[in-house]
């Protein structure tokens, strides 16, 4: 079986993907959503059932809701990605977004979705983590060794600049809003101000000079956030 990702994209291996959702409606809805998308995906109601299915097999990512009976989602996260470190994990949560987001942050989520979000916000941030676009086929962003491979070299960047660009990738071509920026790539946001952020995207940016401006290009949205116009391909490991 073959995931067909749209846009420009390469057929890759299919993608599985666990959901730990509490919710039967909210749950079999972005099930149905995710799999009319060519993705596998399973649902679970409870860390129990999600634990006794990866115990079989894990998945390329867990979609985790925060508030499940027994163990809540951000302990789930930190429990798997501190036994598989490339594990990609999205966090799920109608929780207050500025409040709760640092903690997603920190059980190692890469993304985290606010209740209620867009179909369309869930579907791209999928995409972004596992449709390589032909237009990237030389163009991967590395987290292990932090890296950005094109295709005449390689450019080395930091642990932060690293997690800028991934955080970017995810939810391109969306804005990030410099508040979930900072939190993604580690600053405190009581003690950073956003100028902290706007050095790190400066240097990134004269990183990036060598790259052609039309595969990647970081723009600002004033007083809003940065954006890329597509996708990386994030590689967690090699």
């Amino acid at each position: 079986m073959h995931l067909h990702c749209q846009h420009k994209a390469i057929i890759m291996s299919i993608v599985r993907i666990y959901i730990c959702e509490d919710d039967p409606h909210l749950g079999s809805a972005t099930q149905a959503l995710i799999q009319e998308h060519g993705f596998d995906c399973w649902l679970f109601n409870d860390a129990e059932e999600l634990d006794a299915q990866c115990d079989q097999q894990l998945p390329d990512l867990l979609l985790l809701d925060n508030q499940l009976p027994g163990e809540n989602g951000f302990s789930i996260a930190r429990r798997y990605c501190k036994a598989v470190p490339d594990m990609r994990v999205i966090m799920m949560s109608v929780l207050d977004q500025k409040q709760h987001l640092s903690q997603g942050y920190e059980a190692g989520a890469m993304l985290y979705l606010p209740k209620p979000f867009e179909p369309e916000a869930l579907i791209a941030c999928l995409r972004g983590l596992f449709c390589h676009s032909t237009q990237h086929t030389r163009l991967t962003l590395r987290m292990d060794s932090h890296q950005l491979q094109y295709t005449s070299g390689t450019i080395d960047l930091t642990d932060t600049e690293a997690k800028l660009l991934c955080c970017l990738s995810i939810r391109s071509p969306q804005v990030v809003e410099y508040f979930e920026i900072m939190e993604a790539v580690g600053l405190d946001l009581e003690q950073s101000k956003k100028t902290s952020l706007e050095v790190i995207v400066s240097r990134l940016r004269r990183k990036l000079q060598p790259i052609d401006k039309e595969q990647l290009t970081i723009r600002n949205k004033q007083s809003v956030g940065y954006a890329i116009a597509e996708p990386l391909y994030v590689a967690r490991h090699d």
